[in-house]
């Protein structure tokens, strides 16, 4: 697995694959979105995230009762796209590395390799963002972070990108002065 640590938006852009499915891999709240989002438009790849289908299918957040669903349609869009050769941007937390294994299997199947960008970030900086953008109680955000497994070698991961927030909180007050 090649590791890379990305100071910026641009230098994770800069080591990202073309032909390699992108897996978003944080804590709620990290800036996964925004960052898929930019990678999105630098790559003209698509993006398959549950929260996306949530809102957009069930005009809501999260609902125990529509989850069933809200899974079936993102292995359907993510399988479809797989299957024609397309590598999408995954924005989940992937915050297991037994969730991550089935992505990795998946993409296989299809002949693609995964890069994983592992957005870092203060947990309680996180669960901030996370709960002005769209409340989510303080227990459901703490048994994501204690379950969080940090990507491995022994994972089949192409390439792992590692964008540290903070740190490129330091670079831009560095380069503004």
């Amino acid at each position: 697995m090649n590791t890379h640590h990305a100071a910026n938006r641009k230098s994770v852009l800069s080591n990202i694959k073309q032909d390699n499915v992108i897996m978003m891999i944080g804590l709620p709240g990290a800036g996964k979105t925004t960052l898929a989002r930019f990678l999105a438009d630098g790559t003209y790849k698509p993006i398959v995230s549950k929260d996306t289908i949530r809102f957009e299918v069930f005009r809501n957040e999260f609902d125990p009762e529509n989850e069933p669903a809200v899974h079936e349609i993102y292995r359907r869009m993510l399988t479809t796209l797989l299957s024609r050769g397309y590598a999408p941007i995954i924005d989940a937390t992937n915050t297991t590395e037994e969730e991550r294994k089935k992505l990795y299997r998946s993409a296989e199947t299809y002949g693609l390799k995964v890069t994983a960008v592992w957005v870092k970030a203060d947990p309680e900086e996180a669960w901030l963002r996370k709960h002005l953008i769209s409340p989510m109680p303080r227990k459901a955000f703490e048994r994501i972070e204690h379950g969080f497994e940090s990507p491995r070698p022994r994972e089949n991961i192409d390439t792992l990108i590692i964008y540290d927030e903070m740190l490129n909180q330091i670079v831009q007050k560095h380069i503004e002065g």
